[in-house]
């Protein structure tokens, strides 16, 4: 899985709005890798989304690890509050985080079931890029060597 672009790999991150601020060592580094790009279509919630799925994934945040409180995300970042539960929300519908009231949201444990659904979510993104990629006129054989390129060059099952 790439890292969304708006998580700061090849932006220009001063142009963008991040977390961080009052946390210090590895917490502080954590929440810096919210990057807010106000020139981004997508919407702010959905940025943050991407980023948090991202570092979910790739192992960033641990299961059961406390996400920050929305009151301290949006003060840090700047942005509405609503706009961060929403996030948070579709993340929970998701099954990628939960909810404790009055202890904040968790990065739920990883289950077979869930890392099934992520597979399916992220095959039918890629889906639907193919078929963007084949609808602009790239050829089978580009797209299988962009993903001989993606798994190092050989062809492996």
């Amino acid at each position: 899985m790439e890292r969304p672009a708006a998580a700061g790999n090849g932006g220009s991150g001063s142009a963008g709005r991040t977390a961080g601020g009052k946390q210090t060592g590895r917490e502080q580094e954590r929440w810096n890798l919210f990057v807010i790009d106000p020139r981004s279509k997508a919407p702010i919630y959905e940025q943050l989304r991407e980023q948090l799925r991202w570092q979910i994934t790739m192992g960033f945040l641990a299961p059961e690890e406390p996400l920050p409180s929305v009151r301290t995300l949006s003060a840090e970042l700047g942005i509405n509050p609503n706009t961060i539960q929403k996030a948070y929300r579709e993340m929970e519908q998701e099954g990628l985080i939960y909810s404790r009231p009055g202890r904040g949201s968790f990065v739920t444990p990883k289950t077979g079931e869930q890392r099934k659904r992520q597979q399916e979510s992220q095959a039918a993104l890629l889906e639907r890029e193919i078929r963007k990629a084949k609808d602009m006129g790239i050829s089978r054989e580009d797209m299988a060597e962009l993903v001989r390129k993606v798994y190092g060059g050989a062809d492996e099952t």
